[in-house]
């Protein structure tokens, strides 16, 4: 097994040695079925950084049906990142193979890298046809509601058995992939990560100015969870221990970003019953349901605590994202979160679907803001140390380069 967030590898300085490098372009297969996610919002600064160093990293983004636009796609553009759409009629039409293959006969990547569960099977077939080598990421099996997103979870182990390496993006999700006997040395750890130079704490000003767009008061307390709106991410056990919290802190606001009644197969569109249950519990006035609201900058400038009550996860972006941005963290200790949170330095963690146990955390660091503070200025380091783009994307690019070389190796031997 290999780690690839372990120690502190110094960041990429410019490219020194890139005129020796094997590895030139890499072709990173993304299933796209909905806006910017998490792994979109990995994807796209992990390309940017390999752009630095005279890697290209083209995205081709797998679509069922002919979409007016795919988000992915044109954010990678907007960004001047090589980007391509392969549309289909369904989900696995097997027309996405043939198609897929004569993209990456004409792009000629070195490392074909795949997220999420059709890009897998897709890739895995492509790949193998031309004689890449192939690099998949695993995110966790979230899918809690999803009978459909559950199967299609199961059947994609069996499949990682054949690619050159995995990403696990924790210890937790690394444990599964073993549980699924994927073979120890084809599995790498390779952590959530943000650009720690892009997202920064705010000065005064800037959380005074994030508040007033808001409208929320300089003083008043605020929560915010930045997740979907899915049954795993535990919303409803949140709402449930802000009941209690406002008993103490009763100015308190709870931010809750997130689609709107959109569910897509069998996740999400969670908004209205989540509403009716702020009502029952009497907290309607003290949640803000944002909907889809792309400029995490302000809600977590507004922030003075980043809450995660999830049932089941990998590694959240959304917690790598607050540590950035300087907050202290209330989080369920769940599938990769410890991998992220330190217990008692960045933030407190508590037991999964334990809404008393969210809210005594909360309400723990609501009573001390000179911890908060201290909390949010460690996870600041352990961000920009562990979770920064440029140190994740160095350990990716030698892995890759790892595997250029042994495929050299096995050519040059025939």
């Amino acid at each position: 097994m290999t780690r690839l967030g372990a120690g502190l590898p110094k960041p990429i300085d410019g490219g020194p040695g890139a005129d020796t490098r094997r590895v030139r372009i890499i072709v990173g297969i993304r299933t796209c079925d909905s806006g910017l996610q998490g792994p979109e919002n990995l994807i796209l600064p992990l390309a940017d950084v390999l752009r630095g160093e005279g890697v290209r990293y083209v995205i081709v983004n797998l679509w069922d049906g002919d979409p007016p636009t795919v988000a992915l796609d044109e954010e990678a553009r907007r960004r001047g990142l090589e980007s391509h759409v392969i549309a289909t009629t369904w989900g696995m039409n097997p027309v996405i193979v043939p198609r897929l293959t004569a993209l990456l006969r004409r792009l000629r990547p070195d490392i074909v890298h795949t997220h999420d569960v059709k890009a897998e099977f897709a890739g895995l077939v492509a790949a193998r046809l031309l004689g890449v080598p192939l690099i998949g990421s695993y995110y966790g099996r979230l899918a809690m509601s999803s009978t459909l997103l559950k199967a299609a979870d199961v059947m994609r182990f069996p499949a990682f058995r054949f690619f050159d390496r995995v990403l696990a993006n924790s210890e937790a999700q690394r444990a599964e992939l073993l549980r699924w006997r994927v073979a120890g040395r084809r599995i790498a750890v390779m952590p959530s990560f943000v650009d720690t130079t892009a997202l920064r704490p705010p000065t005064p000003a800037a959380a005074a100015a994030a508040r007033k767009r808001l409208a929320l008061a300089p003083t008043q307390p605020v929560l915010a969870t930045v997740a979907k709106l899915a049954l795993n991410k535990g919303h409803g056990d949140m709402l449930q221990a802000l009941a209690t919290v406002r008993a103490v802190e009763a100015r308190v606001v709870y931010l809750v970003p997130g689609e709107d009644q959109h569910g897509w197969r069998g996740e999400g569109g969670l908004r209205r019953d989540l509403e009716r249950q702020a009502a029952a519990l009497g907290v309607a006035d003290n949640v803000r349901f944002l909907g889809y609201y792309p400029d995490l900058r302000t809600i977590l400038h507004a922030t003075d605590i980043l809450v995660s009550p999830s049932l089941r996860e990998g590694m959240q972006v959304s917690l790598v994202e607050a540590m950035a941005a300087g907050l202290p963290i209330v989080a369920t200790a769940v599938g990769g979160t410890p991998d992220a949170v330190a217990h008692g330095e960045t933030g407190l963690l508590v037991p999964p679907a334990q809404p008393a146990a969210l809210a005594g955390a909360v309400l723990e660091l609501l009573a001390n803001r000179d911890r908060m503070r201290r909390m949010g200025a460690a996870g600041r380091r352990r961000a920009e140390q562990h979770l920064d783009t440029r140190v994740v994307a160095e350990q990716f690019l030698r892995l890759c380069e790892d595997l250029a070389t042994v495929r050299g190796n096995r050519r040059a031997s025939r």
